[in-house]
Formats: C-alpha cells, structure tokens, sequence
C-alpha cells in the first residue's frame, strides 16, 4: 500500500508538472475553448486503468493536413486499442508513409479499417475523465481525435533540455535514447524508421512511469541529441533553380 501510495504521489506530480509548463496554456487550456469547443469529451464512469499511455499517427488530407489514421493505446501490460481509420484514397495527398509508417492498404475498410467516429468511440469506451492520459507533444494527438482531455501527463513537456530555456523540448525518440540508461525497459530506437502508434505510446507511457517512481526526485536536464535532418520533397516546382534546391540542404 505504501508503494502504491508513493506512486499515485508520483502521478499527481507529473499531472502538476505538465501543467505548470509555460506552453500548457496555449497547447491544451486555449485550444479546448477555442476550436476544442466542439470536440468530444471523455465520459463519466469508472476508468479502464488509471494510466494510459497514448499515440497517433496523422496523414496529409485535402480537408485537413493532420487526419487521424492510426490510433494506439496501451496499458503498462499490453495493448488496448490500435485501430486505422477507414480513409478515401482520393482525399489523401500524402500518406507520409517514411515518418507515419501508414500505407494506402492500412486505411482501406476490407483490411479493417474503421470509420472516424466509430474510432473516436472506442477510444471515448476506454477513457474516463479520471483516467491519466499519457503521451508526447499529446495536444496534436487529440486535436486529431477531436476529443478534450484534462488528465494529461506530456512526456514533451516534462524534460527539460540542458542549457536550454522551457520552450525547447526533446523529440520522443531523442528522449528514448537518453533514458534509456534509467529505464531498463525501453526498446532501443532504430533512427531513420517510421514511427509506430504503438510503439510510441509504450515508450512514453514507460518513461512516465519511470518519472513517476522517483518522485519527489526528478529527472534532470537532459542534453540535446542531434541527428541527420531528413527532408522529404514530394514535389518541386518546374524551373526551380538548383540553387533554391541547394539552400534547403546547408552545408551540402
């Protein structure tokens, strides 16, 4: 029971951590009352598990460039939800498949995939507003399920970057990599992959759950990874100059 209590004493302080960051307000508090007014909130009732961990992944679309395509939650033991969302080929401009990891068969109704409300219900069945809501940069995540959710806990905002002020974060799998030395659980990531909902979820939901542990001591400043920038051109407008191209690429 001690152990127990310590740990929700933990939660409690990642909730308030998050919370107190400086981009909160414009992130999440704002956005609810403006274009969030219309979003769907969780329901009353008794929470699946009191921590979840969450990701999305978004593709480009002629109605809105962030869609919902893939959704995941998880739970400390296992998966929960992983759904796609059924999609109309002809309204997709950029699947963004080398970072998204989704491709056109993944959005198809034969291969399973879900209209968007039914997704957005199943996620509303296995979330209550009790339920601590865990994951990275999580405002794009639900901005893309239009869904409001006040228990959040965003691993973005939690650490900070060494020397470095509060508006500069750790992309998730920079964070991975640097905690993975304290977090014995944490999957090593493979740099130039395509990210995976579910994958994404996990490893901010086990990096939390590390954070949440150590309270009352915290993690802290980490320094900044740096890796090569990919860029990905779909198009490039005819008689562009070679230079303008070359600019885009500093250095070389």
């Amino acid at each position: 029971a001690g152990d127990d209590a310590r740990l929700l004493a933990g939660w409690q302080s990642l909730l308030e951590r998050t919370r107190r960051h400086p981009t909160y307000p414009s992130e999440y508090t704002r956005r609810f009352q403006t274009e969030g007014a219309t979003w769907r909130k969780t329901r009353p009732g008794p929470p699946v598990r009191l921590v979840l961990g969450l990701d999305c992944e978004m593709v480009y679309a002629k109605d809105d460039p962030n869609a919902l395509a893939r959704v995941s939650i998880v739970s400390v033991s296992g998966t929960l939800l992983d759904l796609y969302v059924r999609r109309d080929p002809g309204g997709i401009l950029d699947y963004r498949t080398p970072i998204s990891g989704v491709e056109p068969k993944h959005l198809l109704e034969e291969n399973g995939a879900l209209p968007f409300e039914v997704v957005q219900e199943k996620v509303l069945d296995t979330i209550s507003p009790d339920t601590i809501l865990v994951g990275h940069a999580l405002q794009n995540d639900l901005r893309a399920l239009r869904m409001c959710h006040f228990k959040i806990v965003d691993t973005a905002l939690l650490f900070t970057v060494e020397g470095k002020d509060h508006w500069q974060k750790h992309k998730l799998h920079s964070l991975v990599s640097l905690m993975r030395p304290k977090v014995a659980t944490l999957q090593s990531v493979v740099f130039g992959e395509a990210h995976d909902s579910r994958q994404d979820a996990e490893w901010a939901l086990q990096i939390a759950l590390y954070e949440a542990s150590i309270h009352p001591r915290r993690t802290g400043p980490l320094k900044q990874e740096s890796f090569p920038t990919k860029i990905f051109l779909s198009e490039i407008a005819q008689g562009t100059a070679a230079s303008e191209v070359q600019a885009l690429f500093r250095g070389g």
